[in-house]
């Protein structure tokens, strides 16, 4: 019961980052991370957490994943199914914070037949990220679909400490 919130950081290479930047004092979290998609252990600690009245915050990529991921922590699946109603918050890169910020995007090609929005839509993009995220196939309406992306790293280490205290701040998150 020393904190209210964990965070949950989509990739790895930001915790020495945290870290140096005292996270996890000043703003007393409990701070995880993963490689990209989570284990099942991740979601059971979610679980837990969850059942102790701990809000896990999700920082993420702005890409079909990442909002994927976001929506999967909150989901029951056939590999998981929740204890309790899974306490989960997306606090993830949005279109507004890449325009403010001028960050950098990246090609993505999306290897699957079914259009992507479809899954970003279900996951909470607006329709103005859909856009940006993907946008059609191959020539004649064939081939792979693809977009643009933009990952956490293409902030500089100022730009991310200061994104993430905007949105710890936005969600209530202090000192307890």
């Amino acid at each position: 019961y020393r904190y209210r919130f964990a965070l949950f950081v989509e990739k790895e290479g930001f915790q020495e980052l945290l870290r140096v930047s005292k996270f996890a004092e000043r703003f007393d979290l409990a701070i995880m991370r993963t490689k990209g998609m989570h284990v099942v252990a991740c979601r059971q600690l979610i679980d837990g957490l969850s059942q102790r009245g701990v809000t896990t915050l999700v920082a993420r990529d702005f890409d079909k994943w990442g909002f994927s991921i976001v929506e999967t922590l909150r989901s029951d699946s056939p590999r998981y199914s929740y204890g309790t109603e899974p306490k989960v918050l997306d606090l993830g890169l949005r279109l507004t914070d890449v325009k403010e910020m001028d960050l950098e995007s990246e090609d993505v090609t999306y290897r699957g037949k079914k259009d992507p929005r479809i899954n970003l839509r279900e996951s909470g993009a607006t329709e103005e990220e859909c856009s940006f995220l993907v946008h059609g196939r191959g020539p004649w309406g064939q081939g792979p679909w693809h977009g643009r992306r933009v990952e956490l790293n293409a902030m500089t280490s100022v730009q991310f400490i200061a994104w993430l205290e905007r949105k710890l701040d936005a969600f209530g998150v202090k000192k307890v």
